[in-house]
């Protein structure tokens, strides 16, 4: 993105956030400025409706192919997720006392091979049945899939 080596006739990609969309441009025009300060690059572009554009003037993201644009799109995509993730356990925890096994995935994550991945989630399993052992009036119970269930036990099974 923000490539000042343009070629004449290459295609850009622009990325139209609302609906989602890359929008074709192909390069058209090369503008050179040379003044006392410095030398500056604008490039003039034809969208697939005939409208010329200015590509430094827009303040949407553009792309030089499609590659770049995967990749800008899929570390978005992923700062999303994350940021859906981490907000939905913050409220697990605040309304419920929940704890997320964030750590853990984020270990069988980093691991290195099925094998550790496996001892991982073991040993992740074992220290929550050591907490549910710990605690008297309220256990979790390990509902597999890396479901775990608070539960308050009433005062006659205490």
């Amino acid at each position: 993105m923000k490539n000042n080596n343009i070629e004449i006739g290459s295609v850009v990609f622009i990325l139209n956030p609302a609906p989602p969309q890359l929008v074709p441009c192909v390069i058209e025009e090369q503008v050179i400025t040379k003044r006392s300060d410095g030398v500056s690059r604008k490039h003039v572009g034809r969208l697939s409706n005939s409208k010329n554009i200015t590509l430094e003037s827009i303040e949407k993201n553009w792309f030089c192919s499609l590659e770049e644009a995967r990749e800008y799109l899929t570390s978005e995509a992923n700062k999303l997720i994350d940021s859906v993730i981490e907000s939905g356990g913050k409220k697990a925890e605040e309304a419920f006392g929940a704890q997320d096994d964030h750590k853990a995935q984020e270990e069988l994550t980093d691991s290195n091979g099925p094998e550790s991945k496996k001892s991982t989630v073991k040993s992740s399993r074992r220290s929550r049945k050591k907490t549910a052992e710990k605690i008297t009036d309220k256990i979790q119970v390990d509902l597999d899939g890396g479901i775990v269930a608070n539960v308050t036990l009433p005062e006659a099974l205490k």
